[in-house]
């Protein structure tokens, strides 16, 4: 029996649902260790891509506040649908870290650290061909976890939405 599930949640629906879910199948008889990811590099590529061959202005102190305001209403998300469902959660920050090469590689070793029988994510409804292309979150840790991994798929709600 599981006793112990890390959960990627980093405020998406995909996240939320996965969280949700777990939540619900472990009840109070389990322990929830909900990750938040911390990957600067994410600030980065977003402007870049706007500004690609210009001069950016980049403030990381800026972006570093904003990351910070929004985990913090991630977090409170998180543990209302854990204390609805009866689940017992503990909220984690991982920062991803030169021995990472994916935000999947920090989670699952911070997992590992914690001896998590199993990891959860959620499934974004994407591009099947950018998700080939770049990979994604569950397929990294399906690829290279030595845990269950389990993926939660998007709802009804979500399947028209990219």
């Amino acid at each position: 029996m599981l006793k112990t599930v890390a959960v990627a949640v980093d405020g998406s629906p995909a996240s939320l649902e996965a969280l949700q879910w777990v939540a619900q199948w472990l009840g109070g008889d389990g322990q929830i260790i909900a990750v938040d990811i911390k990957d600067p590099s994410l600030f980065y590529r977003k402007r870049t891509q706007v500004a690609h061959g210009a001069d950016l202005d980049v403030d990381e102190a800026d972006f570093l506040r904003e990351w910070e305001h929004n985990a913090q209403k991630v977090q409170e998300k998180a543990l209302q649908i854990a204390t609805q469902a009866g689940a017992h959660m503990e909220w984690q920050t991982v920062p991803v870290s030169w021995n990472h090469n994916t935000p999947a590689a920090a989670f699952y070793d911070y997992a590992c650290q914690r001896q998590a029988d199993a990891l959860a994510v959620g499934r974004h409804h994407g591009s099947v061909l950018v998700e080939g292309l770049f990979g994604s979150f569950p397929r990294w840790l399906i690829t290279h976890s030595d845990r269950a991994v389990i993926v939660i798929p998007p709802s009804h709600s979500r399947l028209g939405q990219s």
